[in-house]
């Protein structure tokens, strides 16, 4: 299980491999037209959220087509805005553990 660090984005972030986790830091922002940060197809994977999300479709998603098993991890003080949804879990058996966070 790897950790994978995303960095700030302009054009969102797509999970890729497997039963790793993925972490947004502290004051880093992930912004887009499309989605935040998707599971793609990707399964067993967590996502944990440090910093701020802007998207023009969904904040995070993971798709029908994910097999699921993800984990969307929201800590305090991190914020999610997606024009469509904030989150949006589809597929099977996918969490989130929203920390005292901020929706909007």
């Amino acid at each position: 299980m790897a950790l994978i660090l995303t960095g700030s984005s302009t054009t969102g972030f797509t999970a890729t491999t497997n039963f790793d986790t993925y972490v947004t830091r502290e004051f880093e922002t992930i912004s887009s037209s499309g989605d935040g940060f998707d599971f793609g197809l990707a399964t067993g994977n967590e996502y944990v959220l440090l910093g701020d999300i802007i998207a023009g479709s969904d904040g995070i998603k993971s798709s029908i087509s994910s097999t699921g098993a993800n984990t969307v991890v929201i800590q305090n003080g991190a914020s999610v805005f997606g024009r469509s949804d904030g989150v949006e879990l589809s597929g099977n058996d996918n969490r989130d553990q929203q920390r005292v966070c901020s929706w909007r």
